[in-house]
């Protein structure tokens, strides 16, 4: 096959670790009985979004999925590796101005850092006007919720995380108010106006290794009290405390 695509399903040969792919013709010999493979290539499915539950502190995997496509056209092609960097969600009604990011993240362990680079940027096209996730010392800590002006000033002040790895951001674009809740409790209630819109989640990937278990965004400022009910522990999921406060999840 030249610039085409093949699926088929094969089995597993228990005793030697091998795959065989099965025909089912005695007369494969024959013109046009066979099957040419060339540059044959196996790849393990990509792995969809899953869910991590607090009640066990597990990840629970997605179903595994069809990976992209690449054509050859006849000759050696390399596949590239996937990328998630940056995440534009105007085209899909939100404009970054009033809104709430709920985050959890898989793990928060007080470590020092790899790198100085940032991991997760919420903003336009720079670190100003931004808010970020990444740990923002060389001294072993927690992920740090970082926000940065556009006169290149850091404010509000940043808010480390605590082992409690669930953190919401609101904020309401006219008044210039940022709030942080962490662990059900506000951390942080500041203004700071001088900031660009929210739509856009850019994932750098070069700092130490950040997982987020779930994301979750609204196109609103959440009220006080949700925002700690939906950071706190009363709820495993965010498909839970969805439900339970009468909110919709689109995925």
């Amino acid at each position: 096959m030249d610039g085409g695509a093949l699926v088929f399903l094969s089995k597993r040969l228990a005793s030697t670790g091998a795959f065989e792919i099965d025909l089912d013709r005695s007369d494969v010999g024959a013109v046009g009985n066979g099957l040419l493979v060339w540059g044959f290539q196996l790849e393990q499915a990509n792995l969809s979004l899953g869910s991590w539950s607090d009640s066990t502190n597990t990840y629970h995997p997605g179903a595994r999925t069809v990976g992209s496509y690449i054509p050859t056209y006849g000759t050696a092609s390399t596949r590239t590796a996937e990328t998630c960097e940056l995440l534009d969600l105007r085209p899909n009604g939100l404009d970054g101005k009033d809104v709430s990011y709920l985050i959890k993240f898989k793990n928060n362990d007080d470590v020092r850092r790899d790198h100085p680079s940032n991991n997760i940027r919420i903003g336009e096209s720079s670190n100003l006007g931004s808010l970020r996730f990444y740990r923002a010392s060389d001294n072993d800590q927690h992920i740090t919720a970082v926000f940065q002006n556009n006169a290149n000033v850091f404010s509000p002040t940043g808010f480390q995380l605590s082992y409690h790895n669930r953190v919401m951001v609101t904020r309401e674009w006219e008044t210039g108010r940022i709030k942080v809740f962490n662990n059900g409790v506000e951390q942080r209630d500041a203004i700071e106006t001088d900031m660009d819109t929210w739509a856009q989640i850019n994932m750098d990937g070069t700092g130490s290794l950040v997982e987020v278990a779930e994301l979750a965004v609204f196109p609103f400022a959440m009220s006080d009290v949700d925002a700690k009910i939906a950071t706190g522990t009363s709820y495993a999921s965010f498909a839970e405390a969805a439900d339970a406060l009468n909110y919709t999840i689109h995925d």
